[in-house]
C-alpha cells in the first residue's frame, strides 16, 4: 500500500513537473517577447528602407548636357582615409575618377573611379597621403574615356558638355586640333589645414572683359609658409593653358623647385612652389620665382592665338626665352626655409 501511494505521489510530482516545463517552453518570456517584437520591427523597418532605395528615380534633369555635381567630402579614419559622397545628373553608369596629387612626390594607389549609379548617386572612400606638402585632389569626367552610349549624350570629345563644371581638357586635342572637353573640379589642402568636410558645388566663374586677347597681364599675391611659396594669380590667358613657377637666381643653377597650373575658366591659377632651403642658396643669390607660360609648350590651338613661338603676344609681361618670346613675372624671395 505504502508502495502504490509512492508510485501514485511520484506519479503525479512528474506530472505537475512535466506540465510545469511544458509551460516554460511554450510561454516566451516577457523579455523575450520584447527582443522578437524588436528584431521583427528593425526588419521591418530594413525592409522599408531597401524598398524605398530601390524605388528612389534619378534626377529630373538626369542625363542633361549641363552637368551638375554635389556631395561632400568627409575625413574618416583619424584622417588618415576620406569619404566621397554626393549625386550628379551625368548619365547613370558614367564614371568620374578621383585621385590626388602632390608636388614633390608620384603618388600609385591614392585614387578611385566613380560609378553613377541610377539614381545619380556615387561614393568611395580613398587613402588621403599624409605629407607635409599641399595635397591637391582632383575630380574628372572625361566623355573621350566612356562608354560609347555616355558619348553619344555629351560628345566624343565632350563638345556638347555645358555649365560651370566644364573645362578644356590642357593635355588632349581632338584629331583636327580643336580642345577637347571635360567635366572637372579640384580642392587644395594646405600643410597645416585643418582637416574638415569640404562640400562638392559649382564653381563661380567670371571671365574678365579682355579674356583671350593677346596683349596679356597677370595680377599676382604670394606668401610663404611651411617651405612653399603659395601663389593666387589672375589673368586674361585662355583657359587650359599651362602655367609655371619656378625657383631661379642670377648666376645660380637651381632644379627641380617647381610646380606647375593650368589656366581655370575665368584666368585665375595657383602655384605652390617649394623653395630651397637656407643652407642650399643664400638671399644674396637673390632668389626669386619665375611666374611664366610658354606657348612653345602648349596645344596647338592656343599656339593659334599666341603662335608657335608666342611672335603674337603683347604688352609688358613679354620677354625672350631663347627663340621664343614668352609671358613671365617675377617674385622675389624674402625668406628660406630653415634646412631640416
Amino acid at each position: 500500500m505504502f508502495k502504490r501511494k509512492l508510485f501514485l505521489i511520484s506519479l503525479f510530482t512528474l506530472l505537475a513537473v512535466g506540465a510545469g516545463c511544458s509551460a516554460d517552453e511554450t510561454e516566451p518570456s516577457e523579455s523575450s517577447a520584447e527582443k522578437t517584437s524588436d528584431d521583427a520591427q528593425s526588419e521591418e523597418t530594413n525592409k522599408s528602407a531597401s524598398e524605398e532605395k530601390k524605388s528612389e528615380e534619378p534626377k529630373e534633369n538626369q542625363g542633361d548636357t549641363n552637368i551638375d555635381i554635389d556631395g561632400d567630402i568627409s575625413f574618416i579614419d583619424d584622417d588618415d582615409k576620406i569619404r566621397v559622397e554626393g549625386t550628379t545628373n551625368l548619365v547613370p553608369g558614367s564614371t568620374i575618377s578621383v585621385h590626388f596629387d602632390v608636388v614633390n612626390k608620384m603618388l600609385i594607389g591614392y585614387g578611385t573611379t566613380l560609378r553613377v549609379e541610377e539614381d545619380g548617386s556615387f561614393s568611395d572612400e580613398i587613402d588621403f597621403p599624409n605629407y607635409d606638402e599641399p595635397v591637391e585632389l582632383m575630380f574628372t569626367f572625361a566623355p573621350n574615356d566612356q562608354e560609347e552610349d555616355v558619348q553619344e549624350v555629351y560628345g566624343e570629345y565632350g563638345e556638347k558638355l555645358e555649365g560651370p563644371f566644364v573645362r578644356v581638357d590642357p593635355d588632349e586635342v581632338q584629331e583636327n586640333g580643336d580642345p577637347v572637353y571635360m567635366g572637372y573640379l579640384d580642392f587644395t589642402f594646405d600643410v597645416d589645414e585643418e582637416r574638415e568636410t569640404q562640400t562638392i558645388e559649382a564653381p563661380n566663374y567670371q571671365r574678365p572683359e579682355d579674356y583671350g586677347e593677346t596683349d596679356v597681364w597677370m595680377d599676382i599675391e604670394s606668401k610663404v609658409e611651411n617651405g612653399f611659396m603659395y601663389i593666387e594669380g589672375e589673368s586674361n590667358m585662355l583657359e587650359g593653358l599651362g602655367v609655371n613657377g619656378t625657383v631661379k637666381a642670377d648666376n645660380y643653377m637651381i632644379s627641380g623647385y617647381t610646380n606647375a597650373d593650368d589656366i581655370r575658366p575665368d584666368g585665375s591659377f595657383q602655384l605652390s612652389v617649394p623653395l630651397p632651403s637656407e643652407d642650399s642658396i643664400s638671399l644674396d643669390a637673390n632668389p626669386y620665382v619665375e611666374v611664366s607660360m610658354d606657348p612653345w609648350y602648349q596645344l596647338e590651338h592656343f599656339q593659334e592665338v599666341y603662335g608657335e613661338e608666342g611672335e603674337q603676344l603683347e604688352g609688358d609681361l613679354v620677354n625672350t626665352s631663347g627663340n621664343d618670346e614668352i609671358i613671365s613675372q617675377e617674385i622675389e624671395i624674402t625668406e628660406l626655409p630653415s634646412s631640416k
